[in-house]
């Protein structure tokens, strides 16, 4: 793999080499794993951004609801019914008898 020169602030570097010389990595390795932790969280943010919309248009929220009741019938396939859970074929989506 081929590598680039990054330009960063004597801050950010006096960062990265101070935390290089406590884990024993390499900089560029703490770098890749900073970048790797902020690219998750930005993955998780966005996430919880559309759920928060998601959860806040009652038909979207309604919507959602009767999807995972569809997939937690689906996790049920092929067990036999030894509780009273409400989830059963016969009940319409979003419906559970209870």
């Amino acid at each position: 793999m081929g590598t680039k020169t990054l330009r960063v602030s004597e801050d950010l570097h006096t960062l990265a080499a101070s935390l290089a010389a406590e884990t024993g990595e390499p900089m560029s390795a703490v770098l890749a794993a900073a970048l790797t932790d902020y690219q998750r969280r930005v993955f998780w943010d966005r996430l919880d951004a559309a759920m928060q919309r998601t959860m806040n248009d009652p038909d979207e929220a309604r919507d959602l609801a009767a999807e995972r009741l569809e997939w937690e019938r689906t996790l049920r396939d092929d067990l036999e019914d030894d509780f009273d859970d409400g989830l059963t074929d016969s009940n319409p989506p979003g419906q559970p008898t209870r």
